[in-house]
C-alpha cells in the first residue's frame, strides 16, 4: 500500500466497515490520546458517518467505572480500550457486568 492520505483513509474504511462492522448509526469511542495511532483510526470513523464520542482526562476519574458509566449513558455501540486498561481493571477487581448496578 502506498502511504498517502487517500490510501490510509481507504484502509481505515476497510477496517472500520468490514472488521468492526461500523455503521452510520453507531457511536464509537476509544480510550486514546491524539498521539496514539488509534486517534487517526477513530477520526476516520467520520467518513462512515458514525458519531464520535471523545473524552478528555483521566479515564479513571472519578472512579474506575467512569468509562463504563459514560458508555452506558451515551449509548456507545463500539467501545475500544487497551490491554493495559484491562489489566488495570483486573488489578482493581473491577468486573463491569457485575460491579455496575445501574446496568440491571
Amino acid at each position: 500500500m502506498v502511504q498517502s492520505a487517500g490510501g490510509i483513509l481507504l484502509h481505515h474504511l476497510k477496517e472500520l466497515m468490514l472488521h468492526t462492522d461500523l455503521k452510520r448509526e453507531d457511536k464509537i469511542f476509544y480510550i486514546t490520546t491524539c498521539s496514539w495511532m488509534m486517534w487517526n483510526w477513530l477520526i476516520s470513523s467520520l467518513a462512515v458517518g458514525a458519531t464520535l464520542v471523545l473524552y478528555d482526562g483521566n479515564p479513571n476519574y472519578p472512579d474506575a467505572l467512569a468509562m463504563w458509566k459514560m458508555t452506558e449513558e451515551e449509548k456507545i455501540t463500539i467501545f475500544g480500550l487497551s490491554a493495559s486498561y484491562i489489566n488495570y481493571l483486573r488489578s482493581e477487581n473491577i468486573q463491569p457486568g457485575k460491579n455496575m448496578i445501574f446496568l440491571l
